[in-house]
Order: C-alpha cells, then sequence, then structure tokens
C-alpha cells in the first residue's frame, strides 16, 4: 500500500512540475531585425515591464536585450523561494562581482572584499532576490520631489505601484493602498509562528503592527512577497511571459551590448554580440538602457558618457560630461545576532529535508520550502539621530526563521555570498547544525556614505571597479549600533522569553579585546561583518538639468543626449527604504507612460497626512 501511495504522489508531483514549467515556454529571438522603434538594453525587472507595456502598440516594433539566459533552464531554482540564496551563488545567472578592497568596511571578508550578486538572467534581479514586497516609506518619494524630480512624489508614484500589483490580502487592498488586477502577484508569508510572534513582541516595544507599503512604515509586519502558490512571480514571469508571443516584441537573451551608437548627440542604436557574433540594430525613437546601477553606469560610460575626466583617462571621446557612475548605494546587513529557542518552531535542516515538506510544498504551495530566504518579518525605525527634515526610517530589522549554523550548507551558501572568511563563519556560526533558533539582521536603509562605478578598461566584457567606500560615514556605523540594540530589545520581550529564547552572544575573534555588547564591540563588528545586499542604486541619478549631480531628467533622459533614457534603480537621487524591487517596477510603469505620452492610471483613493 505504502508503495501504491507513493506511486500516486510521485505522478501527481510530474504532472504539477510539467503544469508549472509549461507556463513558462519563452519565445527567444535567435537573430535581431536592423530596424526597431525602441531597443531595451536589460531583461531585469524594470525591462520585463517596459517591453510590456512598450509593445502593448502592435504599430510600435520593440527589442528587448538580456545578457543572461532564460528562466526556462533553471525554473525549477528560481520558483522555489527556498532555493534563493543558493541560486544566488550560482555564477550562471548572476554577475558575481565584488567590491574594491574596502577601508572601513568588509575587514572580515576576504581581501576585505565584499561579494555582490545582481541578476543576469531574464527578470533579472528579481529572478534571484528574496521576493520581499516592500515600497519604501511614502516620504523617500517625496524627498525625491524636493530634490528637483517633479512628478515623482508619493502622490506621484503610488498609482503606479497599484497598477501593477495583485495583492491577495483584502485587507490590506481594501484601504486604497493596494491593487489588485495587475500582474505582479504578492501574497502574506506565514510559515512558522515565529511571525506572529515578532509582531507581539513589537507591540511590546511600542510599535505598532501595521501594513509597511501603506500611510506609514515605522513599525513590524509579517513578510508579504511576490509569490504565488509559493513560487516566484519574477518581472520575467509577470510582465513578460504573458506577450512573448507579441510580433511586434523580440526578445533576445545572451546579448551582450558592448556600445550605444550616438550621432550629432542622439541615441541611434546599439550594437551586441551574442554566440560570438557582432549585430547592430537601430532605434527610430529610442534607446532604453535599463541594465541596473553598475550596467547601466558601465554602458553609458562605455558610450562616453560619463565624468571627462575619467572617460579621457580610458581614452574614450566625451560625448557629455556628466557623473555618471558616481552617488552608488546599497543597503548595509549586520549578520550575527542568532537566538537559541527552546520552543520547536523555526526552521531546521531535518523539516526542510523532510518528505512530508516536500509534499506540503509541491501539492499546496505552502510549508517551510515556500520561506523567502527565510525571511519572516519586517520591522522598520527611525533613528534618534536622523534629523527632523529626514522621516523616512533610517533601519529595517528582519527576522529569518532560522540560524545561519543551522546547517554546513547554509554556512557555506552564506560564506559565497557575503565573502565572509570561512574560518570567521565557522567560529561565528559552526557547530550549529538543527538547533532550533531564529537570526536577526539589522539593516542601513540610507547610508550617507557614497561609493562610485568605474570602468576597468574599455573592454565592454571587462567588469567594472565598484567601491562602495561604505561605512566611511560614522553616521553610518552609529545608525546599524542603533539596529542591534533594537534587536536585542526585541529578544529581551516577555513574547520572545515565553519562546525560551536565548543569545547566542559568540564574540567576533577580531573583536575579542572589546567588551561584549558595548558600543565599541559593535563599531568592531559592525565595520568586520556587515555586508552589502546587493540593492545597488543611485549611478545615474535623476535631477534638473541645472543640477550637476544628475544624469537624467526627471523624465529620465539622459542629460545632453537625445532619444536615450535610463530605467532603473540606478535613477533613483537617494535609495529607497528597503529592497528596491517593488521601487523598480513602479519606476518602470511611470516611465512607459512618459515615453509613451499616455497616461494610464488615476490618483489613489486615499487621504495622504
Amino acid at each position: 500500500m505504502a508503495s501504491l501511495w507513493i506511486a500516486v504522489i510521485g505522478t501527481i508531483l510530474a504532472v504539477y512540475g510539467y503544469y508549472w514549467q509549461a507556463t513558462f515556454r519563452e519565445k527567444i529571438q535567435d537573430k535581431a531585425d536592423e530596424v526597431y522603434d525602441y531597443i531595451i538594453v536589460g531583461g531585469g525587472s524594470a525591462g520585463c515591464v517596459l517591453a510590456n507595456r512598450l509593445s502593448d502598440d502592435p504599430s510600435v516594433k520593440v527589442l528587448l536585450l538580456e545578457a543572461g539566459e532564460g528562466q526556462s533552464k533553471f525554473s525549477s531554482l528560481v520558483d522555489e523561494p527556498h532555493a534563493a540564496l543558493s541560486l544566488r551563488t550560482n555564477r550562471r545567472v548572476v554577475w558575481n562581482d565584488s567590491t574594491v578592497p574596502q577601508k572601513h568596511s568588509c575587514q572580515s571578508m576576504l581581501n576585505k572584499q565584499c561579494h555582490l550578486a545582481t541578476g543576469k538572467i531574464l527578470g533579472g534581479s528579481s529572478s534571484i532576490d528574496c521576493m520581499l514586497y516592500i515600497r519604501g516609506s511614502r516620504h523617500d518619494y517625496d524627498n525625491w520631489e524636493s530634490l528637483g524630480c517633479a512628478g515623482w512624489s508619493y502622490d506621484n508614484v503610488l498609482p503606479y505601484f497599484m497598477k501593477s500589483e495583485n495583492n491577495i490580502n483584502k485587507e490590506f487592498t481594501s484601504s486604497g493602498y493596494h491593487g489588485f488586477n495587475g500582474e505582479l502577484t504578492v501574497s502574506d508569508v506565514r510559515t512558522t509562528s515565529l511571525s506572529e510572534a515578532f509582531v507581539v513582541a513589537g507591540k511590546e516595544m511600542g510599535f505598532p503592527g501595521l501594513d509597511i507599503n501603506a500611510e506609514d512604515q515605522e513599525g513590524f509586519m509579517h513578510t508579504q512577497a511576490t509569490t504565488s502558490r509559493g513560487r516566484r512571480i519574477s518581472s520575467a514571469r509577470a510582465f513578460l511571459l504573458p506577450v512573448m508571443s507579441r510580433p511586434n516584441l523580440h526578445v533576445i537573451t545572451e546579448a551582450h551590448v558592448q556600445k550605444i551608437l550616438i550621432e550629432n548627440k542622439r541615441a541611434v542604436g546599439v550594437s551586441f554580440l551574442r554566440n560570438g557574433s557582432a549585430f547592430v540594430s537601430n532605434a527610430n525613437r529610442e534607446v532604453i538602457v535599463a541594465a541596473g546601477a553598475v550596467g547601466s553606469a558601465q554602458l553609458l560610460m562605455l558610450s562616453g558618457i560619463g565624468p571627462r575626466a575619467h572617460l579621457e583617462q580610458m581614452k574614450i571621446p566625451v560625448i557629455s560630461d556628466r557623473p555618471v557612475g558616481s552617488n552608488l548605494q546599497d543597503h548595509l546587513g549586520v549578520v550575527g545576532l542568532e537566538y537559541l529557542m527552546r520552543e520547536p518552531i523555526a526552521i531546521t535542516e531535518f523539516k526542510v529535508q523532510s518528505f512530508w515538506t516536500s509534499m506540503d510544498y509541491f501539492l499546496f504551495g505552502t510549508g517551510y520550502l515556500s520561506s523567502p530566504c527565510f525571511v519572516e518579518g519586517t520591522a522598520f525605525f527611525r533613528s534618534k539621530n536622523q534629523r527632523k527634515t529626514e522621516k523616512s526610517p533610517q533601519i529595517e530589522l528582519h527576522l529569518l526563521n532560522t540560524l545561519i549554523g543551522n546547517s554546513r550548507d547554509l554556512v557555506e551558501t552564506f560564506v559565497l555570498l557575503s565573502n565572509l572568511d570561512p574560518k570567521i563563519a565557522g567560529y561565528l556560526h559552526g557547530n550549529l547544525d538543527l538547533k532550533n533558533g531564529f537570526t536577526l539582521l539589522p539593516i542601513l536603509l540610507h547610508p550617507k556614505s557614497r561609493g562610485t562605478v568605474r570602468l576597468r578598461s574599455k573592454d565592454p566584457n571587462d567588469r567594472p571597479l565598484i567601491d562602495l567606500d561604505a561605512l566611511s560615514d560614522q553616521d553610518d556605523v552609529d545608525a546599524l549600533i542603533e539596529g542591534i540594540r533594537h534587536a536585542e530589545r526585541l529578544s529581551g520581550t516577555n513574547m520572545l522569553k515565553q519562546l525560551g529564547v536565548q543569545n547566542l552572544a559568540r564574540v567576533h575573534p577580531a573583536c575579542s579585546n572589546e567588551t561584549y555588547g558595548s558600543g565599541s564591540y559593535w563599531e568592531c563588528y559592525v565595520r568586520h561583518n556587515a555586508f552589502p545586499l546587493s540593492h545597488l542604486a543611485g549611478t545615474c541619478r535623476m535631477g534638473l538639468e541645472t543640477d550637476g549631480a544628475a544624469v537624467v531628467d526627471p523624465e529620465l533622459r539622459v542629460i545632453g543626449v537625445d532619444g536615450l533614457r535610463v530605467v532603473d534603480a540606478s535613477i533613483m537621487p537617494e535609495i529607497v527604504s528597503g529592497a528596491i524591487s517593488a521601487g523598480v517596477v513602479m519606476i518602470a510603469e511611470k516611465a512607459a507612460d512618459l515615453i509613451t505620452g499616455r497616461v494610464t492610471v488615476h490618483r489613489a483613493n486615499v487621504t495622504l497626512p
């Protein structure tokens, strides 16, 4: 009888797996035509949205070029939320960059270089990230407008968030802040009871449980993610796949764009390589660069748009002298705040490998394998040191429903993700196999430190030099220490004490001369172990044409070159409060209207304070 049930369940899984993968049958072109109306460089979070919206007009011909491969080759890894962390170490689907050696941070990373993982696959980083749906604070966007970005206030961008969103939480959609008819499905994630304990503990600290994507962001909330029935919904799956059969849309993967072709200060096309062959395609209307904060900056500079001194050093003729590659920003997280727990409610390797866990996931799309990077809850805090004019939260805190050291595989994955010295990883996270517990991850949201992206050479195949210059401003260190203090307070609440929480409190070997828990200890720890989350932004900053720090204007047109726009996280003047994927989709939705001259949204029916 047991063998019969195994055979039945195996058949169900096979049929289900075939059906799910069959929904992602990509139509990839082998060759490009000579002329298009629009050429989009980068098939990531923004590029997939643009391809959908621009090709909606059948009289318009659109080419989408993606350097990475299609998703269908990796669908089993891409779709499963639990696999997201290991997926980010797969060099076939990530750019696998590292920073230059850092002076003020990454001190426990090999060669003092932090690793960066951004998507090199159809869907971009939305195909490899942790799927967290976080828009940022409404104050982020009001601040953009105050910096000269007219039309980008929260009142202006909220309708574009709602346009693409299909939020299945009816309580949220009834508030007027969320959409429910868009392509991007957003679901609640509550894989363990830790999510509820997290929110209750936050209330005990004096913070509300709330919708962090609505009126206010400061407080605690369970995770919402871009998943449907436990499967990842990337930008490629949401926006591109349903329209790939349009005859006026051509999608080419493994296409490495070498240069934007510019004549008389107008972008007229691109040159690219595919499978060793060179191609040129011309754009009658516009070239739209959506290659991310690193890729877009690199391509603009290779094409003669960037800081004059740097381009002349590279012997590249200067077409437009703009500060491309400056203003680089990222969120920094501090891993190592781990807590053992008496109650066996966290995720362990034993639970993950259980036969019933697999059944739960494959049959119902629920359970431990549906947990996105283990993130069970998120909280936001304003800093006690921030100025009154700085209204956005400065600190984020994630609850991970497992210990980093829960399995050797997870420790090895984290080492690859961060470039942490394996010896230090073993000291901090070793010998915790199958232990029950959770991790708190404090995150710096608005770093005052700024970095750069610079060309390594004139060769487009040489990855650029990335210098975050992280933690060069002491205020950034102080904010992360404040985040650690919030984590300490949270672990001491009555709610978590009822679960038998005990601080693991392992001392970092490089900080052993400092008293554990003191400010000087945590500063040492932060400078050694804080790592970038690969939410890279800001290198093609949006602003007024008269603003010497701006690369694109508020309509995302590159200043000094006609027929050329940038549409991705690089245009953010200041990085948003939280994971950037939702914000990038919004940017692309708004950009599509700016490009076509249409208005496809209406003002949201909410009253903003």
